[in-house]
């Protein structure tokens, strides 16, 4: 069971966690190096990415383990986003890319994923995970791209959906009944071939929920 579940937040950088889960005197480009010693995963929103110079991300590929893996959000229909430079900053931490993760909108096309993956100039991709904003939003036009995946949430996991990934908003005391509920849906739902994925959004993401599941894992009914 060890290492079958990974849990893990959105970003590791949260002001919020400073003398809760980070110490306070820890210096700021060492939170990464203490993040990845108990989490071994991370999701990384374009701007998480954007924000770090080629020197950071060298930083943190010399911190963590070589079985550290992070999740990448793509840039799509932004703007204010430089995706040449997120593609760039992508490429440094090639050999540690779980997969991609797109936010999927009604504006969305499959070209303009095409379009984007083909900057990535990688001989093979990780899989594509789509991420559909509130509301219903049909993926079918997205089923002609190869290794594409849909995320589950606490709502989707009881319809079944197989996904390698999942996401929850968890966030307070008042969830953690659905924590263990959620996690062992999620698991028992999937074969055991391969590795799942929990990560926790919020603003900030609750630690203290993610440190809880990790204790659920090694009794979850598999």
């Amino acid at each position: 069971m060890t290492g079958f579940v990974e849990i893990g937040s959105i970003g590791w950088e949260h002001e919020q966690w400073i003398n809760d889960y980070y110490p306070q005197d820890l210096p700021s480009d060492w939170l990464f190096s203490y993040y990845s010693k108990q989490f071994h995963t991370v999701w990384l929103r374009p701007i998480d990415l954007l924000n770090k110079t080629a020197a950071q991300i060298q930083s943190c590929i010399e911190d963590c383990e070589q079985s550290f893996e992070f999740l990448l959000e793509m840039p799509v229909l932004d703007n204010r986003l430089d995706v040449n430079q997120w593609v760039k900053q992508a490429r440094l931490l090639q050999p540690y890319i779980l997969a991609y993760v797109i936010p999927v909108s009604a504006a969305l096309s499959v070209d303009y994923i095409k379009s984007t993956l083909s900057l990535l100039a990688t001989e093979k991709l990780p899989d594509i995970f789509l991420l559909p904003e509130k509301g219903a939003i049909s993926l079918d036009k997205f089923s002609t791209l190869s290794n594409v995946y849909e995320i589950a949430t606490p709502e989707s996991v009881s319809q079944k959906v197989d996904s390698q990934i999942m996401v929850v908003d968890f966030q307070s005391a008042d969830d953690m009944r659905m924590l263990g509920k959620t996690l062992n849906i999620f698991v028992t739902q999937n074969s055991l071939h391969h590795k799942l994925y929990c990560y926790f959004r919020g603003e900030p993401p609750s630690y203290s929920l993610m440190q809880t599941a990790q204790t659920i894992i090694p009794m979850l009914a598999i």
